[in-house]
């Protein structure tokens, strides 16, 4: 929901990798090294957190979202190439 009142997500790139770059060094945060586009992909070809978003985040929600459109989001945001 967050990502559809951003607007131009292509101006996050710069702020993104520098954001994560600084965070390398960080050793609790793991994702700043990582494939995240391959992370999102291997989500979405899995449905890794359906379950879990069915049963427990969605509850959590003010305005319900399904998970369809949750996986719609991921795919946009690997199609931004905000990770690359």
């Amino acid at each position: 929901m967050i990502i559809d009142r951003l607007g131009d997500l292509e101006s996050l790139v710069p702020l993104i990798a520098e954001v994560r770059i600084e965070r390398r060094n960080n050793p609790s945060c793991h994702s700043a090294d990582k494939d995240l586009n391959g992370i999102l992909k291997q989500i979405i070809d899995e449905n890794f957190y359906q379950k879990d978003y069915e049963k427990i985040t969605s509850q959590l929600l003010y305005d319900q979202v399904a998970y369809a459109d949750v996986i719609n989001t991921l795919i946009s945001i690997m199609e931004s190439r905000l990770f690359c």
